[in-house]
């Protein structure tokens, strides 16, 4: 998931996720996609099927959310550079030289 801690959208917040089912709450009347921090999966498993539940953190989005903060793994490039292309035109700053 990717979200932004700025208005001119140059610093991206970059938050692994990992697909845990569609439509996994009952009645739902339009398609929800669950997708569950990645660090509670690693430990406890898919949430819905774990006693651990309550210490994993799920979210939801609707078909047309996709795409838009939740992306591929392959788009992050891009949105990492954009980021930094729109940073220097805005005169961005950086680290300095030798810091890193």
């Amino acid at each position: 998931m990717v979200a932004y801690a700025d208005r001119d959208f140059t610093m991206p917040m970059i938050r692994p996720l990992v697909y845990v089912g569609k439509n996994i709450v009952e009645d739902e009347k339009e398609d929800r996609f669950y997708f569950q921090d990645t660090v509670s999966y690693a430990r406890y498993g898919i949430a819905y099927k774990t006693a651990e539940s309550l210490k994993c953190e799920i979210s939801s989005f609707q078909k047309s959310e996709l795409g838009i903060s939740l992306v591929e793994q392959h788009s992050l490039l891009g949105i990492v550079s954009e980021a930094i292309e729109k940073s220097n035109k805005l005169g961005g700053t950086s680290l300095p030289s030798g810091s890193t």
